[in-house]
């Protein structure tokens, strides 16, 4: 049989990406020295190449560098704007058709650290674990449909110092949402495994799976590690050590245990998963005659 190979130029995805960036950012020239179509090369350029302004504007553009940062600083509008402009290209490039809407899809929501070298005073640097030597990043927020092995980015968002992660997860939901996405079920990191994210998850009604932290010792807060697999606990497990009253009725949060080999620990050490998949509408019921083939087919034998 003969391979199936792409056509898809490179040539056709820039051009593709300049036509949906200039249609969703509607970004403006700057006076007479960069126009708004030369604006968005400047950006496609730097986000290809992976280079900073002033490389990209001496090597590939007919105007300076500082034309170019004023032109950049300019034109460029307040943060929750750009993010939803941002999301309508993010959904442009998608095209999800009538189908994809009825669908309920599976998303993984993540935060990724871009290194800051700096000032440590620049609007929306935040701290963070050292890494790449400096431990100052610029905080960003990504939704991602998984499906059948591909990943497709639908929601971003640019985190603001301070940011609770149930905030950063109710962002997201409402930016997919809008777009009118639904969401079936989420997958978290461990950063995402507060009590207050795992309520709002459940008010969402969703599945969730989140990997939960375990600090101290074998006290209250991480009791529920040495209950057998799928044990569901009363009461959000981080819950208990927030500042935020215990909810009266406690929630059902089921825990599952698996080490690195994929098997039950026996000391209850193993790490821990909040998970919940909530009721969904029952699938249509078989046809009688079907129904019966079934039966008579599973049917245990007749002793003599």
């Amino acid at each position: 049989m003969r391979p199936c190979h792409s056509t898809c130029a490179p040539a056709a995805v820039h051009a593709d990406l300049r036509a949906v960036l200039r249609r969703t950012l509607k970004l403006p020239g700057y006076k007479r020295s960069v126009t708004a179509d030369q604006l968005v090369d400047l950006l496609v350029l730097m986000a290809t190449a992976v280079r900073t302004l002033f490389a990209v504007a001496r090597a590939r553009c007919p105007f300076s560098a500082e034309n170019g940062r004023r032109a950049v600083r300019s034109a460029l509008p307040a943060a929750a704007v750009l993010a939803d402009r941002l999301a309508d290209a993010l959904h442009a490039v998608a095209a999800f058709g009538r189908r994809d809407r009825r669908r309920h899809w599976t998303v993984a929501i993540d935060t990724h650290l871009v290194a800051y070298y700096g000032d440590p005073g620049t609007a929306g640097v935040a701290g963070g674990p050292r890494k790449q030597g400096t431990n100052q990043f610029h905080t960003y927020a990504t939704a991602v449909l998984v499906h059948k092995r591909r990943r497709f980015t639908v929601g971003l968002l640019a985190v603001e110092p301070k940011t609770k992660p149930h905030e950063i997860v109710r962002l997201l939901f409402e930016q997919i949402r809008r777009r009118g996405l639904t969401v079936g079920g989420v997958v978290l990191d461990a950063g995402f495994g507060g009590g207050d994210t795992i309520l709002l998850l459940q008010t969402l009604d969703v599945s969730y799976t989140v990997p939960l932290q375990r600090t101290g010792e074998k006290d209250r807060r991480t009791a529920w590690f040495a209950q057998p697999h799928g044990t569901p606990v009363a009461g959000v497990p981080a819950a208990a050590r927030g500042r935020r009253p215990r909810p009266a009725a406690g929630v059902g949060v089921p825990v599952g245990r698996r080490n690195a080999g994929g098997e039950a620990d026996a000391d209850g050490m193993g790490r821990g998963f909040a998970v919940n998949r909530p009721a969904r509408r029952s699938r249509r019921p078989a046809p009688p005659a079907l129904s019966a083939r079934l039966a008579a087919r599973h049917r245990p034998p007749k002793t003599p």
